[in-house]
């Protein structure tokens, strides 16, 4: 090595010792402090040096030395940069903050802290294979499912409040533990997600600080397009995705570490959505992930009754089963979103009408019945559940036409839309309901409650050649992307939206029993007209008579 390259060395060493940021210490972020924004975390690590601790000094031994795993050094042209576990605790913090909210079907967000009421938890193993039964009972003979009163009647223990999930109990194995792999079943539509979202909440709010170093909230369904295989690689692509590149290298590190020491609550979400997609060819790589994923020390898992695989599932410490509002959620949740006239007027309606009873327990529905209540209050007293539904779908349509105008044909104020008969309102949404209620009624037959992107373009089809056949227009080529946009379709696949359809994305209707309404409406209208339904070629669709049969 020559003399002029030995000082080039060293000015080097000596400059980027001179540019070296301190970490901030290993400790808790508090609920109350400022977040520290992904561009902001180096820029702010050298004002937070612990008081009394000075700058260690840099030189080349030091910085090529272990890293312990609360600290990762992160190197640039300019300067390397040793970051700490808070850090990470930061950019996840800053990853969840858009996605904990909860949207209501008029299209605004509530916090969970401002709207979200506890849902209840029942421990009930036995009951939970009684609505196993029941439900594909329902399902093949297209009843409603049973009320909340019912299943709360059936199940003899009490409710645990979210807050004590954690909490020492009485494990399946009936040792008294704190239980590390939890299974929380519910209906479609129960609130299961919702809860996930309020036990990160309450993480990040300062509860399990002591036995959780994070908390990592995943949708199991998006594994089908992150085609993540590992939990590095998870990491990197959906919880670090929008961190610079050496940052996120770091943050990976750091969690991964902590995940293999049993200090990551792994909370995945819908089990039952995920399943099939591991019996599929080209499966075993998603299935083996799946199965290290249910296999990590802490883990939290959400599912359907009907959708829970024995054989996939670890041993678990508890069984547990949401049930949705009780009625003091219900109550309590009326107070937060009217106002106190509406509150009260809506409360005695729900009192007095023994139909809506089962369905407000449900926090969709709920939420619908609040939104329609100044539409369903001026006929409430001869309501029935028909005239229930059609109330809180115009209702919807108002909403629907007023974003989808150029879509529907017609350029009204928001005053005009307000005046709209129920007859103006099914005219101008004719189209739009004619496709959902096929695809209900071709889901409801082939037991289906999700569609992906080759589904919907399907079923446009199969009606647009039906509508063919006895002599009416083709469909319009945007109807799909105009679906989309309406209040009764969903995707809860957002984050994988690229500007273009997504193959891999699901859709859904709001609730089940509006899939059910829909469906009921297409048979409806085809006995009217004595007219014989289409065929989809995935599996035969039953005739109007052969539904008689």
């Amino acid at each position: 090595m020559t003399r002029d390259t030995a000082q080039k060395r060293q000015y080097h060493t000596q400059k980027a010792s001179s540019g070296r940021e301190q970490a901030i210490g290993d400790h808790p972020v508090n609920a109350q402090e400022p977040l520290l924004s992904e561009r902001s975390l180096k820029r702010k690590a050298p004002h937070n040096f612990p008081a009394g601790r000075e700058t260690p000094t840099k030189s080349a031994k030091h910085i090529s030395s272990p890293i312990p795993d609360n600290q990762a050094t992160s190197t640039s042209a300019s300067s390397p940069t040793l970051l700490s576990f808070n850090h990470v605790k930061a950019a996840l913090q800053t990853y969840y903050e858009p996605h904990l909210n909860i949207k209501r079907v008029s299209g605004d967000t509530l916090s969970l802290e401002s709207c979200y009421i506890n849902l209840a938890i029942v421990e009930a193993p036995d009951q939970r294979r009684k609505d196993k039964k029941e439900l594909e009972a329902q399902a093949a003979a297209f009843h409603r499912m049973p009320s909340y009163e019912e299943i709360y009647k059936t199940n003899m223990e009490e409710p645990i409040p979210l807050k004590e999930l954690f909490d020492k109990r009485k494990l399946r194995d009936g040792r008294e533990d704190v239980p590390k792999t939890i299974l929380i079943q519910g209906r479609a539509g129960i609130g299961k997600t919702t809860l996930c979202k309020k036990v990160v909440n309450l993480y990040q709010n300062g509860l399990w600080r002591d036995r959780f170093d994070a908390v990592l909230w995943l949708p199991l369904r998006q594994l089908k397009g992150f085609r993540a295989r590992d939990i590095e690689d998870l990491l990197r692509k959906k919880y670090f995705a929008q961190c610079p590149d050496r940052e996120r290298k770091m943050f990976v590190s750091l969690l991964a570490a902590r995940a293999r020491s049993g200090k990551v609550l792994f909370i995945l979400d819908g089990l039952d959505e995920i399943l099939t997609d591991t019996q599929k060819n080209g499966g075993d790589a998603l299935e083996a992930f799946l199965k290290h994923l249910l296999r990590q020390e802490h883990v939290v898992v959400t599912s359907r009754p009907s959708g829970v695989d024995n054989s996939t599932l670890p041993k678990l410490d508890i069984e547990l089963e949401t049930v949705g509002f009780s009625t003091q959620n219900v109550s309590d949740y009326i107070i937060n979103v009217l106002t106190p006239d509406y509150a009260r007027d809506v409360q005695d309606f729900i009192k007095r009408t023994p139909s809506i009873q089962n369905l407000v327990n449900i926090p969709v529905q709920l939420d619908v019945v609040c939104y329609s209540w100044d539409s369903l209050s001026s006929n409430e007293q001869s309501i029935a559940m028909t005239g229930l539904y059609q109330t809180m779908i115009r209702k919807l349509w108002r909403k629907d036409i007023e974003q989808l105008q150029k879509e529907v044909g017609t350029s009204l104020t928001s005053q005009q839309i307000q005046r709209l008969s129920s007859y103006q309102i099914d005219k101008l949404m004719a189209t739009v309901s004619e496709y959902l209620s096929f695809l209900a009624f071709k889901g409801i037959h082939n037991h289906q409650i999700e569609f992906d992107e080759s589904t919907l373009q399907k079923a446009m089809e199969e009606l647009d050649e039906f509508r063919k056949r006895v002599n009416q227009e083709h469909l319009p080529y945007q109807l799909l992307d105009t679906l989309k946009r309406t209040s009764f379709l969903h995707t809860a696949d957002a984050e994988l939206d690229t500007g273009k359809d997504d193959p891999q994305r699901a859709w859904y209707f709001l609730h089940l029993t509006f899939q059910e309404y829909f469906a009921a409406s297409w048979i409806a209208r085809h006995l009217q007209v004595k007219q014989k339904s289409p065929k989809p070629s995935s599996a035969p669709m039953m005739t109007v008579e052969e539904t008689k049969a």
